[in-house]
């Protein structure tokens, strides 16, 4: 299976992680439905459509992504745990996760590891089920 790119950023004034996105393209949408169906319907993975050039040439694809806001957890105080028990269910079943480098953006996570730590749960990022 292809990785799943990531990327999870921080809010630049509280610190505080914000979001984590992933996402990947692959063959075609039902490759794309197979692999966002194989997640329990409550971490919400999605299916799309993707298209890239080449040369002269439109080709047609799939996409998968999730993602997860932390910025506004509201009545459950500072914790958006609906979301944390997201992430810890995309992560379980993710695979290998490439994280894109803290350089792409000024308040990006380096590593998947650093934010995991930041949003306080324990997951291993590398050794998830594929």
């Amino acid at each position: 299976m292809t990785k799943f790119q990531a990327m999870a950023t921080f809010d630049m004034e509280t610190k505080q992680p914000s979001r984590f996105q992933a996402w990947m393209t692959v063959e075609s949408r039902d490759a794309a439905k197979a692999i966002a169906d194989s997640f329990p319907k409550y971490v919400s993975v999605k299916a799309g459509s993707s298209g890239r050039w080449v040369g002269d040439e439109l080709v047609s694809g799939g996409s998968v992504s999730f993602s997860v806001s932390f910025n506004n957890p509201g009545v459950q105080g500072d914790r958006n745990e609906t979301g944390l028990k997201r992430l810890k269910g995309f992560l379980e079943r993710a695979g290998e996760i490439e994280m894109f480098p803290k350089g792409n953006a000024l308040n990006g996570y380096a590593t998947l590891e650093e934010f995991l730590q930041a949003v306080g749960i324990d997951v291993p990022a590398q050794t998830n089920k594929p």
